[in-house]
């Protein structure tokens, strides 16, 4: 984005910049250096949410992330004042979000819960205001954006598989599923590491379609690795994102070069899995095999009874069916000892907000999907906001039948990609609660 269309973004026209006296200036440097330190924030929030897990339990590693939500909110308080108030007067789904987590407060608050203690009601808190904020940073920062924060992104990844495969090689483990090692030596759960692989594939096809003849080569070398640490990790999950994110992308792009990037890579991806059949053909047999064979919850690893002990509980009372039993009320009603979320997301925000919180996330998503909608369809969209919105829905589908969402890296991730697509919105002249 040049100088000019950076001024546009922040209310100020060129000539503002003119003269180094002109208070108009100064308003203009400020603005800038807020977004340029608010970018800072982000991108070591997802530089270092990996890195954290190396030492901390995931419920820590969630609270740090969320605090620097928090300093990129403050960071970006006077755009998001004037933002809560346009979505305040305009907006029903911001209302209706405000009001559902405020009576579901009250809820908690009656059975006793000390809110202000609980580290993960202050991660909920912070995400409306995240958004919005995000809104106007990319609003400034545009595609741009977007692409530095999945370099962040990428490195972040690659630093922890570099890390997790020599620590595991340095410890001499031999178990095909790395499921089994406790704890993981980064991540705490091999599953969690999909996670990231997850975006990254997602980001990366987005990006690569954007350019498709830049960087050829390191695309393909990328894709391969993601088949075959993907394939190796057992990450049935990520994989199931990569295939629904080509499948929506390849509804949703405009250009037939964006298509063949995803055809690309596809083969790409298949290839890493090719080479990993081909040193350790052990391993893929026992993918295939733990994947398709065994009980519903063998091959769920689980879940499905998870699942259902989380609606019996909520169920037994009517308080707790009405507004949830609060932030963490998995780990704290031990449900199932030695975890922490349900690996569902809408079983979470049942347990968690209740039938309250259940229909207004619905209201969200309805009104977020009625934003989204026209946007492919637009002679303005850009193959980048048509794959971010694949991205996002793959995201969605992916906490359908794991614990993404309860993790901070994922979830930041979907956040910043829901604030993108708003963005372009805004730049089309509506307001991102409107």
């Amino acid at each position: 984005m040049s100088w000019s269309d950076q001024s546009t973004a922040v209310g100020l026209s060129p000539s503002s910049c003119e003269n180094d006296g002109d208070p108009r200036f100064l308003r203009l440097f400020s603005s800038n250096f807020r977004y340029f330190a608010s970018g800072c924030v982000l991108w070591v929030a997802i530089l270092i949410a990996p890195a954290l897990t190396i030492r901390n339990l995931t419920v820590h590693t969630n609270s740090y992330i969320g605090w620097l939500q928090w300093v990129f909110v403050a960071l970006m308080a006077p755009e998001l004042a004037r933002s809560v108030r346009s979505s305040l007067a305009d907006s029903l789904t911001f209302r209706v979000l405000v009001i559902g987590f405020l009576v579901c407060m009250v809820g908690w608050l009656t059975q006793g819960l000390p809110l202000e203690m609980i580290d993960r009601t202050w991660f909920y808190a912070v995400q409306p205001l995240f958004v919005l904020a995000a809104v106007a940073w990319f609003r400034w920062a545009g595609d741009r954006g977007l692409r530095s924060l999945y370099w962040a992104k990428l490195a972040a990844t690659a630093g922890a598989v570099f890390y997790l495969f020599v620590m595991l090689s340095l410890s001499n483990v031999s178990d095909l599923d790395l499921r089994n090692v406790r704890p993981l030596p980064i991540y705490r759960h091999i599953r969690h590491l999909g996670y990231d692989l997850a975006v990254v594939a997602s980001l990366g096809a987005v990006f690569w379609g954007a350019k498709p003849n830049a960087h050829r080569l390191w695309n393909w070398m990328l894709f391969m690795a993601l088949g075959y640490v993907s394939l190796r990790t057992g990450g049935r999950g990520q994989m199931m994102n990569f295939f629904a994110f080509v499948l929506i992308a390849a509804c949703l792009l405009r250009r037939v070069e964006g298509r063949i990037v995803l055809l690309q890579a596809l083969i790409a991806f298949a290839l890493g899995a090719v080479m990993l059949y081909l040193t350790q053909p052990e391993a893929v047999a026992w993918f295939f095999g733990k994947a398709v064979g065994g009980s519903a919850a063998g091959v769920t690893s689980g879940r499905t009874e998870i699942w259902i002990k989380v609606l019996n509980l909520v169920s037994s009372d009517w308080l707790s069916l009405l507004v949830g039993l609060g932030p963490e009320g998995f780990a704290r009603e031990r449900v199932v000892p030695g975890l922490v979320q349900a690996h569902n997301a809408g079983v979470q925000i049942l347990l968690e907000f209740g039938l309250v919180g259940v229909g207004a996330i619905i209201i969200a998503l309805l009104d977020l999907g009625r934003k989204i909608w026209p946007m492919p369809h637009e002679g303005r969209s850009s193959d980048v906001l048509n794959g971010a919105v694949a991205a996002l829905l793959a995201l969605l589908l992916y906490s359908l039948v794991d614990g993404i969402f309860y993790h901070a890296s994922p979830f930041l991730a979907a956040m910043l990609l829901i604030a993108f697509v708003l963005s372009k919105r805004v730049a089309n002249g509506s307001m991102p609660g409107g």
